[in-house]
């Protein structure tokens, strides 16, 4: 987000509140790893909040259910990241937050996993890779890395 031009759906305040949000939470989700408390998980729900409000009320009926439209890619993401510290059933919002983040759209692909998804994907199965078995996707699958690398797998 930090690299990102202002969209010019938001004023320039509002970026800044945006970024200065986010700065705020991953500091806040940081403390909060390094010693959990309750005021601190009280904090990051002040955050998520927060985050509601940026968002907006624009629910529509869609089919059979109802759809928040978010105002921001960037603060839903913070919004998953944020959930996955503080609620129970977490592992949903770290396969949501996984999902919203490696996912794309392209005209001629639609959405979902297209090719432009594959370096995100990289990133989030190097991340567990390194959780679960302390080395880079790289270093446990190097013959598979090559072959992703090489466009052998979405070409």
């Amino acid at each position: 987000m930090n690299e990102a031009e202002c969209s010019e759906e938001f004023s320039i305040e509002e970026w800044s509140t945006h970024l200065s949000l986010m700065s705020d939470a991953i500091a806040q989700m940081e403390g909060y790893l390094a010693v959990p408390t309750y005021e601190k998980k009280q904090i990051l729900w002040e955050l998520l909040r927060e985050i509601d409000s940026l968002q907006g009320d624009d629910y529509r009926n869609v089919h059979w259910t109802t759809v928040h439209f978010v105002r921001s890619g960037y603060l839903l993401k913070l919004d998953y990241a944020l959930r996955c510290f503080i609620e129970h059933n977490f592992p949903y919002w770290v396969y949501k937050l996984a999902r919203e983040y490696v996912e794309c759209y392209e005209p001629s692909y639609g959405s979902g996993l297209i090719p432009d998804s594959v370096p995100m994907l990289l990133e989030v199965a190097d991340f567990w890779c390194n959780y679960y078995f302390d080395c880079s996707l790289s270093e446990k699958f190097p013959q598979e890395f090559v072959e992703i690398k090489q466009g052998g797998y979405f070409s």
